[in-house]
């Protein structure tokens, strides 16, 4: 917790706990004005509710204070993380090409053996994930590998190129 977030904090804990202070004298006062005349009572009450109107209004100034504060930790958090996103982007992008072409590299190097493995396997991952009700958007993240493997045992098929295990062509 960063130290403006405490300060934040400690303030609004103090904000409660003069209004906590403030209802046990009021209730300290209530009952003092019970034990004396009804004239006093009276005046103890208002005086009372004066109180803690000055209190409850003091404790909604500060908890405003305290939220605005917290709006602008968290506006300059976000923006720090959009610019380290912004700044750390492109190697990100870059890492992923290289590793998409070496992947993509062995991909094509496999034989159509390993090629038909592994797409009957990550089908079937595909269907657990399917038959175990898995959100949407990680079964098309399943699917990629299921198009890739797939993708090149049917080009290879349609074209007549193909590679056995073993064969040392390509």
């Amino acid at each position: 917790m960063s130290s403006d977030a405490r300060s934040t904090a400690d303030r609004v804990e103090d904000a409660a706990g003069d209004v906590a202070s403030a209802a046990t004298d009021a209730a300290d006062g209530v009952a003092a004005a019970v034990e004396t005349s009804a004239d006093e009572a009276a005046d103890a009450v208002t005086d009372t509710t004066s109180s803690i109107g000055e209190v409850a209004t003091d404790a909604a100034q500060r908890a405003g204070a305290a939220a605005q504060r917290a709006g602008e930790v968290v506006a300059d958090v976000a923006g720090t993380a959009a610019s380290t996103v912004q700044t750390h982007a492109p190697a990100v992008i870059d890492a992923s090409r290289t590793t998409a072409g070496i992947a993509y590299r062995q991909v094509r190097k496999a034989s159509n053996d390993q090629l038909l493995l592994g797409t009957v396997f990550t089908a079937g991952v595909v269907a657990g994930l399917v038959l175990g009700r898995v959100p949407r958007l990680l079964v098309l993240a399943a699917l990629v590998p299921v198009a890739v493997l797939g993708g090149t045992l049917l080009g290879r098929r349609v074209t007549g190129i193909g590679r056995r295990a073993g064969d040392a062509s390509r």
